[in-house]
């Protein structure tokens, strides 16, 4: 096998390894766009707009809170490898706590914060 073939291989392989998130990535993309379909001809482009903020203030507080869990997830390995069961189960429950409490926090925030920015958009453009 010369180099051009084991090239070849290669990107085919990375080509067949990569398709499973090209289609996921994909399909959210089609999703998207049959959305901002639908709601510019039912709302305009205002409709799109508003739709657009909420979607990522929900995103950014979503985020907040898979960062929060993900950034427990080394301590708590850390604690069970020191075989301090107390500590790890305290840590453990953190990001479930905080999860729900960002939830009860971020719903009256995430629609007080769109809520806003959307009238802002539409009082600018009366």
């Amino acid at each position: 096998m010369d180099l051009e073939q084991m090239r070849q291989n290669t990107a085919g392989m990375a080509i067949l390894n990569g398709s499973s998130e090209f289609i996921g990535e994909m399909s959210t993309g089609i999703a998207m766009f049959a959305y901002n379909f639908v709601i510019m001809r039912r709302a305009g482009a205002d409709g799109v707009t508003a739709f657009t903020i909420a979607g990522y203030v929900a995103y950014t507080f979503s985020m907040v809170i898979v960062g929060f869990g993900q950034g427990a997830s080394p301590l708590i390995s850390f604690a069970y490898g020191a075989k301090e069961k107390k500590l790890a189960a305290c840590i453990f429950t953190l990001p479930y706590l905080f999860g729900m409490t960002g939830i009860w926090m971020a719903a009256p925030v995430t629609e007080i914060v769109t809520l806003g920015v959307t009238l802002l958009f539409l009082h600018t453009r009366a």
